[in-house]
């Protein structure tokens, strides 16, 4: 975080974003007190460390917090299993994605997106092989949480063969994307027509909802992204506001330079 705040990066174009539900890859627990005790500091990133043996208090009590934020006071993962998969999308991947594109966009060109598309194509079985019995029984709500994570790469590469034409029309969009991106650091570089028009993120927070007809929309999951902004990135960034000379790089390697400055 702190050198992206501090401009000490690759200034590229860079295309960055998430599934709608990237969060759905994570039943560990049907009883979501043991999921707290056990790994919720972690995963709703309230510890500084990944080793819950040095968890604290206060991290559990934020964690907790942030738990009932979106969940209230039920802890049974069948009843809110969709708010607990939304929690784990913010908090894991919605939100640092969004800090990522607010930094980068100072210095370079971001073409955020959101994935939607909830196609015939899924890695959700993946996921729930191994949670909770009554979690694999609720195969409605389960099916709901589609698109989750890495369900990209089944659309962007021939993985598994799709079935329908809607699937055929959303790798055929995504396709065209990823390559204008890679070919012209455009997703759509001046005389492309056939998808919608892609804007980088700016100041604006524009993001591209990528779906079977794809659009534009801005500042994605405001409330909640202003949430996780005054619960978690106030204080980190307060925390690294200041860059010490001694941790700057003693390579120009940000600017394409190996030379010493």
């Amino acid at each position: 975080l702190q050198t992206m705040m501090h401009g000490y990066f690759n200034k590229v174009p860079t295309m960055t974003g998430t599934m709608r539900n990237d969060g759905g890859l994570l039943f560990p627990f049907s009883d979501l007190n043991m999921f707290l005790q056990h790994v919720g500091a972690m995963f709703l990133g309230t510890s500084q460390s990944a080793n819950m043996t040095e968890v604290n208090e206060e991290a559990l009590i934020a964690a907790k917090n942030i738990f009932k934020y979106y969940n209230g006071d039920n802890y049974n993962l069948v009843d809110v299993l969709p708010s607990y998969v939304e929690m784990l999308t913010h908090s894991i991947f919605l939100s640092p994605d969004q800090k990522l594109a607010q930094y980068v966009s100072k210095y370079a060109p971001v073409y955020n997106y959101r994935l939607n598309y909830p196609g015939s194509k899924t890695m959700l079985s993946v996921y729930t092989a191994t949670a909770p019995k009554e979690v694999q029984e609720e195969k409605e709500k389960l099916d709901s949480l589609k698109p989750v994570h890495g369900d990209d790469i089944l659309y962007l590469f021939e993985m598994q063969p799709l079935e329908t034409d809607q699937d055929f029309k959303f790798r055929e969009d995504m396709v065209t994307y990823w390559t204008n991106f890679a070919k012209y650091q455009n997703p759509t570089p001046s005389g492309e027509d056939s998808v919608p028009s892609w804007a980088p993120y700016s100041v604006d927070k524009n993001i591209m909802l990528l779906d079977v007809k794809s659009k534009m929309v801005k500042n994605v999951e405001k409330e909640r992204m202003q949430f996780w902004q005054e619960i978690h990135w106030n204080q980190k960034e307060c925390e690294r506001s200041f860059m010490p000379f001694s941790e700057k790089p003693s390579y120009n390697y940000f600017n394409g330079n190996s030379a010493r400055p």
